[in-house]
């Protein structure tokens, strides 16, 4: 009963580790370096996609059969209340809510559809750099060194927590690497130089 009334008044799941994960892919995805140096957009969209980027990367990390457990079920309630309580917060009406929280629910499934299908041939970076230019800078003129740093950067992060035991990850920790570190984000110069 309890569970049922933390969702319906947008309270989360009430299950930690699912908040450990969907916390720790929130704070990944806010690293400044992704906006200052990767050119995405530091925008509600910009962060949205770089959201929807590390769910994937997080989901990926199990083989489809696994991904109904309950714990990544639930990081996945825990996204859909974050936005659902984010569009609140920026104003959006009781009408219209459900509309752009289902938009938004068709954009996080379609984008995590885009990156699996890219990924399904290995070696195919082309394929990646079309859906993250698709999806994260959404047409938008990205320079080609960045479009290969953030490619790189979620090749490394897949590898990242391919190593980290499915025990740990699904207990709530989970690790993705320094973006800072990456060497080809590194090279890069920072937005305004």
């Amino acid at each position: 009963m309890f569970k049922l009334i933390r969702r319906v008044f947008g309270l989360g799941t009430g299950m930690k580790q699912a908040e450990e994960l969907y916390g720790s892919v929130v704070a990944q995805a806010r690293q400044p370096v992704f906006y200052a140096k990767t050119g995405v957009s530091d925008s509600v969209d910009g962060r949205f996609d770089m959201i929807t980027l590390h769910l994937f990367i997080l989901m990926d990390r199990f083989p489809l059969g696994e991904r109904t457990h309950e714990t990544l079920q639930a990081v996945l309630e825990e996204f859909f209340v974050d936005m659902d309580r984010s569009l609140r917060e920026i104003g959006v009406g009781d009408q219209s809510l459900p509309k752009k929280v289902h938009k938004m629910i068709d954009a996080l499934y379609g984008r995590m559809e885009s990156y699996a299908k890219a990924l399904e041939v290995p070696g195919m970076e082309a394929d990646l750099q079309d859906a993250l230019r698709r999806n994260i800078y959404r047409g938008e003129p990205v320079s080609e060194p960045a479009l290969e740093a953030l490619t790189h950067y979620v090749h490394q992060a897949r590898l990242e927590l391919g190593k980290q035991s499915t025990d740990d990850i699904l207990s709530g920790k989970v690790h993705f690497p320094d973006p800072v570190e990456s060497p080809l984000i590194a090279r890069l110069e920072t937005k305004n130089e």
